[in-house]
């Protein structure tokens, strides 16, 4: 019994490290890119607001639209966590409902045991 509570916990264990793996890889590189673009736009959007060549408020504005467009891919990051975790905890209800559970308890048919 207790050999197989192990090798369940270490199984569930194995599936929730692979996930929190892939997240730690997927999260930081959208706030990388994130970052990045942000940088992009105030480098290269001062040296042309500098120059006269571009108003300052469009570059306030580009970089409105860029929080505006990682929005909502930051929401889908959150949601793909989310649905990483219900898989892992669901692959574990589905482990537990597909082991075989003994008809008979002390010799009573389904009978149910006392937990003190």
């Amino acid at each position: 019994m207790l050999a197989r509570v192990w090798t369940g916990a270490k199984n569930h264990a194995a599936t929730l490290l692979h996930a929190l793996k892939l997240s730690a890889i997927f999260h930081p590189a959208i706030e990388f890119f994130s970052s990045f673009d942000n940088v992009i736009v105030v480098g290269i959007g001062g040296v042309m607001a500098l120059k006269g060549l571009l108003p300052p408020e469009d570059v306030m504005g580009f970089l409105f639209y860029l929080g505006v467009f990682y929005q909502p891919i930051g929401a889908l990051a959150r949601v793909l966590k989310d649905l990483q975790q219900a898989l892992a905890g669901a692959e574990r209800v589905f482990e537990v409902c597909r082991k075989r559970h003994p008809r008979r308890v002390n010799g009573q048919p389904r009978a149910v045991l006392q937990v003190a």
